[in-house]
């Protein structure tokens, strides 16, 4: 969404800004995408498109599933958008979520919708991030099994179109500065000599 959609913008005078602002923002977002493209129709219109909902943490989203069936089972059948399935449906087929490295309630969300569409953030390079140590506070985690683990890492760890920097090596081993990463270099046209 835009910046003036922002929904954390609407703290923006708040003195604590910061806290609310990034605690609410991307799940809100979050919430608001996946909604709009299940029930919207969207999912139904594409079913081979694959979606991620990604920096937005994951405990909140078996709430929504079953949110999403209740009120579509009662407010669907008058709505122009007609779908085929349960929009809890449309997630298991089409969507995976991201799970901060050291979310604490992954292991409720695993209890309630399983560890198939669940992949792993790392957060780099932004300055809330656990790089370089993401790696391992997520295989810390309590209450997560190994498999679990296992499957989200390294079974579909790519699958949502992530990343994961901290798998690969890198010069300073410091945590990057935010807006301070270096800029590309742009390559240069090639000079065409007149004949």
């Amino acid at each position: 969404s835009s910046l003036r959609h922002d929904i954390g913008q609407r703290f923006l005078h708040h003195p604590a800004y910061s806290p609310i602002s990034h605690s609410v923002r991307n799940p809100a977002e979050g919430m608001f995408t996946l909604s709009s493209l299940i029930v919207g129709g969207v999912l139904e219109r594409f079913p081979n498109l694959t979606v991620a909902i990604l920096e937005s943490t994951c405990g909140w989203l078996p709430w929504l599933l079953w949110r999403l069936d209740e009120q579509w089972e009662k407010f669907g059948p008058g709505c122009d958008v007609k779908l085929s399935a349960k929009p809890s449906e449309y997630f298991s087929r089409n969507c995976y979520i991201a799970t901060d490295v050291d979310e604490e309630s992954l292991r409720i969300v695993i209890n309630e919708i399983g560890d198939d569409r669940i992949v792993v953030s790392t957060d780099y390079p932004h300055d809330d991030s656990l790089f370089p140590q993401a790696t391992e506070a997520f295989l810390g985690l309590k209450g997560v099994s190994d498999d679990s683990k296992r499957k989200m890492y390294d079974d579909h760890g790519h699958a949502g179109g992530q990343r994961r920097q901290d798998d690969h090596p890198v010069r300073d081993r410091q945590r990057p500065l935010h807006g301070r990463l270096p800029a590309r270099r742009r390559r240069r046209p090639a000079r065409r000599d007149a004949q």
